[in-house]
């Protein structure tokens, strides 16, 4: 399947500036890509991560305070945000934004989520999906408003649960410099329900083709690099 090109003029990709070389494969495809910085009350491994950063959900960015290049960028363009409470470096306290939206859902641990997102899901009308897992946003790899790929047994049981399409995939395999592996929501971003973009390739994944199948029945195309698949918080997706 040729890979699908969305239109590229109202959204910019939020990346790890670890990764820079990364982004800079996004831009001579034409992507906008911005580079995210150190938020410095995370842990060191993760503390360049859009995933621990910030959420948009629905009409609204939240951020976590000390996101300085997520607030200035959100600034500069003028698009409405809020901050959260203040992280800290370890869990439950890093785990503040990390939540996924999935159609009209909202998966996320009640009771690490930042009270203000959850407050206004639920305001705003989504059905709130509690799972034990923390680090959600991390986990999940939304493919479309009613499907997702995680290798987390809880996610995948309360999607199933709630009549979201789901993949259960092998734990590990992608890898994150300080722990024994990463994420599949951290190793990749979904761009307009059209494409899925992955930091890397599936190739030496076990469920690979598992993987590339469910999103393709689900008619997206899936964009992937000739390096190792790798948990770098995630594509951000902010529409400017």
């Amino acid at each position: 399947m040729p890979v699908q090109t969305p239109d590229k003029s109202d959204y910019t990709l939020i990346i790890n500036s670890d990764f820079s070389d990364f982004a800079d494969k996004l831009s001579s495809l034409g992507y906008k890509t911005h580079l995210l910085n150190s938020n410095i009350c995370l842990d060191k491994p993760v503390c360049k991560h859009a995933d621990m950063q910030f959420i948009a959900l629905k009409s609204k960015t939240f951020v976590l305070p000390e996101s300085n290049s997520v607030t200035e960028f959100l600034s500069l363009h003028n698009i409405d945000f809020e901050l959260t409470e203040r992280a800290g470096k370890f869990y439950p306290r890093d785990v503040l934004c990390n939540g996924k939206e999935i159609g009209d859902k909202f998966f996320c641990n009640t009771k690490t989520i930042d009270k203000k997102i959850l407050d206004f899901a639920l305001k705003s009308g989504l059905q709130i999906i509690h799972v034990n897992q923390g680090y959600t946003g991390c986990s999940t790899l939304k493919v479309s408003d009613n499907s997702i790929i995680t290798s987390d047994k809880s996610i995948y049981e309360a999607a199933v649960k709630n009549k979201v399409e789901a993949l259960l995939i092998s734990e590990g395999f992608i890898k994150l410099e300080g722990y024994n592996h990463g994420f599949i929501g951290g190793c990749s971003g979904n761009i307009n329900n059209e494409l899925i973009i992955f930091c890397g390739s599936l190739e030496n994944h076990p469920d690979k083709n598992r993987i590339r199948n469910f999103i393709k029945e689900r008619k997206l195309s899936i964009l992937e690099f000739s390096f190792e698949l790798t948990d770098i918080g995630g594509i951000g997706v902010i529409h400017i």
